[in-house]
């Protein structure tokens, strides 16, 4: 909604206080003030000074450890254990290659054994649970296509009945099941 037009009479009650204009020199002026302030503060703090560590002498030796440095030092110990395991590695894929049977499967514990047989008992009863349920379906489903088919030739032969008293005429009623 727009604001009212002061017309003859009228005034606003809201007059918004209009600031006096500000030239270039006291904006500079206001900077000056500002900045000495600052400075003076600033000379009042202490600034803190940096001291060097005080760090321990040992008098003892570090351990030599040449197969630490750089310098191309080899450690025995490690080369042998890669060379026993690289041979151990090679003597598996030998072997591997020369056997006909390639990978057999690990030997099973009798606590495993139990544990399968038992799953497979599971998995069979079920298995005969469900084809019991289905078989049971089906003589439902037979069993109700038998009495809906039932009911619909009392259904037809009722209609029969009816038409034969009413009319007096059941000549048409037993053509069909002949």
């Amino acid at each position: 909604m727009p604001p009212k037009k002061a017309g003859e009479g009228q005034e606003y009650t809201f007059q918004p206080k209009i600031n006096e204009l500000v030239t270039k020199e006291q904006f500079k002026k206001a900077q000056d003030k500002f900045n000495s302030k600052l400075n003076k503060k600033k000379s009042q703090q202490t600034v803190t000074r940096p001291k060097s560590p005080n760090f321990q002498k040992t008098s003892s030796k570090g351990l030599e450890r040449g197969y630490l440095n750089e310098d191309g030092g080899r450690n025995t110990m490690v080369d042998k254990f890669k060379t026993a395991l690289m041979k151990k590695v090679h003597a598996t894929a030998t072997s591997m290659m020369d056997d006909e049977k390639g990978a057999q499967n690990p030997s099973s514990t009798k606590s495993m054994t139990h544990l399968m047989m038992r799953r497979r008992e599971e998995l069979e009863d079920k298995r005969h649970q469900n084809a019991a349920k289905a078989q049971e379906d089906k003589e439902r489903f037979e069993k109700q296509n038998r009495v809906n088919n039932l009911s619909n030739f009392f259904i037809c032969l009722l209609h029969c009945v009816l038409q034969c008293i009413v009319e007096g005429d059941c000549s048409g009623c037993f053509e069909g099941s002949r």
